[in-house]
């Protein structure tokens, strides 16, 4: 569920999480499971200090969610790319602009959890 997308879990649990949603998806078909289920093993790498294979996810996320015309997958996936970018190194101007977005992605689909 998107409430479950957005908690915030430790690496492990992210990854277990969002390989049980990958191979859920792989089984169903379902393309916002599986969209949400890569930003959760994003979420698990940018906990790792692996930000190039969590862009790596997010970008398939984000491909899927756009095909699909999944607006709160798309929101998810700019809330992951968000924390990437703010990353030491990264760009925060970048961070703050895909923040915003998300958040007016959510405020759209009256998702108070992503605020």
């Amino acid at each position: 569920s998107l409430d479950q997308a957005l908690r915030l879990a430790d690496a492990q649990e992210a990854r277990q999480q969002g390989e049980a949603w990958l191979k859920a998806a792989v089984q169903s078909g379902d393309h916002r499971m599986r969209s949400l289920g890569l930003c959760k093993v994003a979420e698990a790498f940018c906990s790792e200090k692996d930000f190039a294979s969590a862009a790596e996810k997010v970008k398939a996320a984000k491909e899927i969610a756009e095909e699909q015309s999944l607006d709160d997958c798309l929101a998810v996936v700019k809330l992951q790319l968000a924390r990437i970018c703010a990353q030491p190194g990264g760009n925060a101007d970048k961070a703050l602009d895909l923040a915003e977005d998300a958040a007016q992605l959510f405020q759209r689909l009256q998702s108070r959890r992503g605020e």
